[in-house]
């Protein structure tokens, strides 16, 4: 028996010895690994399509009406984490990399700016034959979502703005004056720096990423820095204000969410969207710009409100 107990405590005390090695020796793995244990969780499976000249790859499960989420700049499908968990329990949710981020297509002679977007995403949409869905968009997506809307209110069965780009908020943000001081600054990260400076306006409270996965991931941000930079310069160059004499063309119900400590665009900007978008309503939480990872749960459950009961109360 006791030596039963022995052989089991030696063959424990290997598979942790083991667990810590990968851990701090392949973080790649761990990322991995922690990504499809994400995709599961949420009940969802890779799936990808060609789209003219851009291969789209993207995430879906789930049964019922469609939910289309549009993510924001320098992310990818995969962070919106568990976040599309609390959806797929009763919709079909539908969870792209959009043009130029994840594993999607990345041309540098093509524009990437929120109308060229919006028009990829129509034609993305009309591939995997949505009709009518609910769209969600984040930051950069909130501004191509917005657009799109816009453009094609047949489609959208409602829609949700957190913290989207495309407003001249009353107040200037943090992100915005430093833009100001600097016109060549942008999200792309060239050095540990520029994370850490993104990473304080991105979020209320910034997740702490260890330093050896911090090694791992600061050759991958600094290889597409170049790209990003392009992609933030064409967004960029349709101007601030892009999405304002467009507003009054939504007629899908429409949910503002923002965080209330949003450092990249001022809290200011949901009455501004508010104000143009007729039917819509404004929720804030106590967050920061990535409004669905600093508070994914509040978050998660103002979406789902709006989405049982999308007319403005």
């Amino acid at each position: 028996m006791r030596k039963g107990i022995k052989i089991a405590a030696a063959c424990l005390g290997v598979l942790v010895v083991a667990a810590v090695l990968v851990y701090y020796l392949f973080p790649g793995a761990v990322l991995g690994a922690a990504t499809q244990m994400a995709r599961w969780s949420a009940g969802v499976s890779r799936a990808e399509v060609q789209v003219d000249d851009h291969r789209w790859v993207y995430l879906e499960g789930g049964k019922g009406e469609v939910v289309l989420f549009a993510h924001g700049f320098g992310e990818s499908k995969d962070m919106w984490y568990n976040f599309p968990a609390a959806f797929a329990k009763r919709y079909r949710v539908v969870v792209p990399d959009l043009p130029g981020f994840g594993e999607n297509s990345k041309h540098k002679e093509k524009n990437y700016g929120v109308p060229e977007q919006a028009s990829r995403l129509e034609r993305f949409t009309q591939a995997v034959g949505l009709t009518r869905f609910h769209l969600v968009g984040s930051s950069m997506g909130g501004a191509i979502a917005c657009f799109y809307a816009s453009e094609h209110p047949e489609k959208v069965a409602s829609l949700t703005l957190m913290d989207a780009f495309g407003v001249i908020a009353d107040k200037k943000s943090e992100a915005l004056l430093l833009r100001e001081k600097d016109p060549t600054l942008t999200l792309a990260i060239r050095k540990p720096e520029d994370y850490d400076r993104i990473m304080q306006i991105a979020y209320d409270r910034p997740p702490r990423m260890p330093a050896h996965f911090k090694r791992y991931l600061m050759p991958i941000f600094i290889s597409q820095a170049e790209f990003n930079a392009k992609v933030f310069e064409d967004m960029w160059a349709g101007g601030l204000g892009i999405l304002e004499n467009r507003l009054a063309r939504i007629t899908a119900p429409t949910l503002i969410l923002w965080g209330k400590n949003d450092r990249m665009f001022d809290v200011s900007s949901a009455e501004k969207f508010k104000r143009g978008i007729r039917n819509s309503r404004v929720v804030i939480l106590d967050a920061g710009h990535v409004v669905h990872n600093d508070q994914p749960e509040k978050a998660a459950e103002a979406c789902l409100a709006f989405l049982k009961a999308p007319g403005v109360p």
